[in-house]
């Protein structure tokens, strides 16, 4: 006589939900965690640009550039009568190294904002959260 077969067992009707519920709260805790560190990075990112822009401003009024900078909006016609002249004594008197930095941290910061911002429009629109 062959043996009895048992069907395979199977599974609770709930069971889908349950594991769709649990990777939704998951994928809400990833989420939540990615805007958490966005926001540590983009703050850390804004509050280290306040000392390079009063350091590139300093340098800037030490080298001669802030001066000519002024006489540039002050009077452009300057630029129409002495263009290649004025651009090379700008280049020459731009504080370079604290103007790399400025920038490199400006952009970092702006990074961090657009992954914030990003973050947080997907926990808004995706699962409601304000």
């Amino acid at each position: 006589m062959p043996m009895r077969q048992d069907p395979p067992p199977r599974p609770r009707p709930q069971l889908r939900l349950a594991i769709h519920t649990r990777l939704a709260a998951e994928e809400r805790r990833a989420t939540r965690r990615q805007l958490a560190w966005s926001i540590t990075l983009a703050s850390a990112a804004a509050i280290t640009c306040v000392p390079l822009v009063r350091n590139l401003h300093q340098e800037s009024i030490r080298s001669g550039f802030a001066p000519l900078l002024i006489l540039l909006i002050s009077d452009p016609d300057i630029i129409l009568a002495y263009g290649h002249d004025v651009a090379l004594a700008a280049a020459e008197l731009l504080p370079s190294v604290p103007f790399a930095l400025t920038l490199a941290m400006a952009t970092i910061s702006s990074m961090c904002i657009h992954r914030t911002l990003h973050a947080w429009i997907r926990l808004r629109h995706r699962y409601g959260i304000s």
